[in-house]
């Protein structure tokens, strides 16, 4: 190679380094001025502000289980507050609301 062919290549290398540098610049500040995620869903889920209700009353004996609608609840007894529940008592808890909530919309489709 002659010293033409040379500063031919480093020519070459020093205009792929620079590329490569200003590619790597680029997608820094691409990724700095991008703003986080939001979606109209997002920006609806973030406004939206859960409603409140008293925990339901037990007699400090029995777990009461409580759905978010302060209003439904089911007594487990033999289970203490605090207390974790077995599979088979969460299962039958889980049974318990499945079949009154079924009752009610049968009950509410037959009324219409």
């Amino acid at each position: 190679m002659n010293n033409r062919q040379w500063g031919q290549w480093l020519k070459f290398g020093a205009l792929v380094i620079l590329l490569a540098g200003a590619v790597a610049l680029y997608q820094r500040a691409q990724a700095q001025q991008q703003p986080e995620i939001s979606t109209p869903a997002v920006a609806q889920a973030q406004k939206v502000e859960l409603p409140r209700h008293a925990p339901a009353t037990d007699d400090g004996k029995n777990m009461v289980v409580q759905l978010c609608d302060g209003e439904t609840n089911v007594t487990v007894q033999g289970v203490r507050p605090g207390e974790r529940l077995s599979a088979k008592q969460a299962q039958a808890v889980s049974d318990h609301w499945i079949v009154r909530s079924s009752m009610a919309i049968k009950f509410s489709t037959t009324t219409s």
